[in-house]
């Protein structure tokens, strides 16, 4: 989970990719595309320019 308790599960449903994925990209095993980016904070509600600092 993170600190606003959404856990991988449900962040990757939402995104249509693998848990085991979600938490690859959240473990920096995996680099996110700029779709990715957009749609993760989609569902975060977050402003996706937090990702580019």
């Amino acid at each position: 989970m993170d600190k606003s308790g959404l856990k991988n599960k449900y962040i990757a449903e939402k995104l249509g990719i693998s848990e085991q994925y979600m938490s690859l990209i959240r473990g920096g095993k995996r680099k996110l595309t700029a779709d990715k980016v957009i749609a993760i904070s989609r569902v975060l509600g977050i402003d996706y320019r937090i990702f580019l600092s």
